[in-house]
C-alpha cells in the first residue's frame, strides 16, 4: 500500500522581476547673493547694500571683500532630469576640508522630487559655509548629492581665505 503525503507550503507572493529606475542626469553648480556692479561702486562696509544680484561660483574667495564673492550661503543648484517619469528622494550632504581632512557638515533634510520625462527640474539647497570658512579655515566645499540615499553625485567648491 503506498502512502501518499501532502505537503502544503505556504504562497509566495509573485512580484515579478525587479524593475531598476530609470536613471536620473544632475548638473551642479554653485551660486550666491551678491552685489551688482553697479550697487558696488560707493558701497560702505559699514551698511552695505542688500545682496539681490544671484552670482554663479566657481571658487569662494577672499582676496577682495567686496568685488569678489565670498558670501556667508552658498546656494547648491541642481538641474535633474530623466528619460521617463520617475519620483525619487533628493537629499544633499556637505563636507569641508579642514587641514587636509574632510569633516561632515550638518546634513540638509530631504525632499521628494516628481521628474517628468524629459523635462529638466531645478532643486536648490542653501548650505551656510560661513562657520567652516572663518572658525575653522576650512578649504574646500564638497557636497554628495544623494537620490533615494546613494549618492549620485558630487559637487565640489574651492575655498580660498585671505591673507
Amino acid at each position: 500500500m503506498h502512502r501518499r503525503f501532502f505537503l502544503a507550503l505556504p504562497a509566495l507572493a509573485a512580484t515579478g522581476p525587479a524593475h531598476a529606475a530609470p536613471p536620473v542626469t544632475i548638473r551642479a553648480h554653485y551660486e550666491c547673493l551678491w552685489w551688482a556692479d553697479n550697487q558696488m561702486e560707493g558701497l560702505r562696509s559699514d551698511s552695505p547694500l542688500p545682496k539681490t544680484t544671484r552670482v554663479k561660483l566657481d571658487r569662494w574667495e577672499y582676496s577682495d571683500p567686496v568685488g569678489v564673492p565670498n558670501p556667508d550661503e552658498v546656494i547648491l543648484v541642481l538641474a535633474l532630469s530623466a528619460p521617463s517619469a520617475r519620483t525619487l528622494n533628493l537629499s544633499v550632504r556637505p563636507s569641508f576640508r579642514i587641514r587636509g581632512a574632510w569633516r561632515a557638515g550638518t546634513a540638509l533634510a530631504g525632499r521628494t522630487v516628481s521628474l517628468e520625462p524629459g523635462a529638466t527640474r531645478t532643486e536648490e539647497f542653501i548650505i551656510s559655509v560661513r562657520a567652516m570658512i572663518y572658525d575653522h579655515s576650512a578649504r574646500r566645499l564638497a557636497t554628495a548629492i544623494l537620490v533615494d540615499g546613494k549618492q549620485a553625485a558630487r559637487a565640489e567648491l574651492p575655498i580660498i581665505g585671505g591673507d
